[in-house]
């Protein structure tokens, strides 16, 4: 796991000048987005899944825990603005319930059980469409969560790494270098923020392209 690790290179970062951590900061935006590359084929094939799931009028669920929770979160809340995407139809499961958007939940994102509970209590079925934000790949609630959405029949799109000990029938794993700061993901844009943004970000744009306002019910609303 990359990103709980701190890369050879920024050992001695405090002794840097302000310019040159600038820079490095900027090359792991670049890193991260070209990391999304080879997961087009995966994104594409999540794209079709979730437009066929979401003309049976199903919902979009975001998934996610400490950082990715906040980056899912963060892109579902522009479903509405952007695309007169309805309010019904978005769930947002946040390990730490939507407190942890504001404060810290420790160990909410530990408990596996809680995470298959928050999708039964979302009462997640086939129709719905199921996006995991996760860049470790190793978050026990996410599994949770990925492993009830299967055991439900509804899609699901996995951003970050490829979480283990689970199957699910889309996934787009990007693997990211290792962090700045040892077990600080929020702190390396190529561990948690374009990279793993710009996954789910691609599946609902390529979603709404492709069904256009017949998904959300929308006048022909475009992405501003």
């Amino acid at each position: 796991m990359l990103t709980e690790h701190i890369s050879p290179r920024f050992v001695d970062l405090d002794s840097w000048s302000t310019s040159d951590m600038i820079e490095a900061m900027y090359d792991g935006q670049l890193v991260a987005c070209a990391a999304v590359r080879p997961a087009l084929p995966a994104i594409n094939a999540a794209v079709d899944d979730a437009v066929s799931a979401l003309k049976r009028g199903g919902r979009l669920v975001y998934v996610g825990a400490g950082t990715s929770g906040r980056i899912a979160i963060q892109d579902g809340a522009e479903l509405g603005p952007t695309y007169d995407w309805p309010s019904d139809r978005i769930v947002f499961v946040m390990a730490g319930g939507m407190p942890a958007l504001l404060q810290s939940v420790e160990g909410a994102e530990d408990n596996e059980e809680k995470g298959a509970e928050a999708i039964a209590h979302a009462e997640v079925h086939q129709n719905d469409v199921v996006i995991a934000v996760v860049a470790s790949g190793t978050t026990p609630f996410t599994i949770g969560a990925l492993r009830s959405t299967g055991a439900r029949g509804a899609p699901m799109h996995c951003s970050g790494e490829q979480p283990r000990r689970t199957a699910f029938r889309t996934s787009a794993p990007s693997y990211f270098n290792r962090d700045r700061h040892g077990g600080a993901r929020r702190l390396n844009a190529d561990a948690s923020g374009n990279g793993t943004k710009d996954r789910p970000q691609s599946l609902f744009y390529s979603c709404n392209g492709q069904a256009g306002p017949r998904l959300s019910g929308s006048d022909g609303k475009h992405a501003r």
